[in-house]
């Protein structure tokens, strides 16, 4: 449970109180990596998965055709 609540603002309470006591860690991706912030960001990775070109994809089965009103 975080202290506060919803009120907490994760990167200056937990995150510093981890970093006191040595527990925050990292980890360097070098894999494929974006960001689904935004429609265009989603558009462009769901037309990488509908191309069969998306770099995370490690299954193989068919993926369904995106309809026009989501392109």
């Amino acid at each position: 449970m975080l202290e506060g609540g919803d009120s907490c603002v994760f990167e200056k309470t937990a995150l510093v109180k981890l970093a006191q006591e040595g527990q925050l860690m990292s980890y360097i991706h070098t894999g494929f990596w974006q960001c689904m912030d935004n429609i265009r960001e989603k558009s462009m990775l769901e037309k990488l998965l509908a191309e069969d070109k998306a770099p995370w994809k490690r299954w193989e089965r068919s993926v369904p055709e995106i309809p026009d009103y989501a392109k």
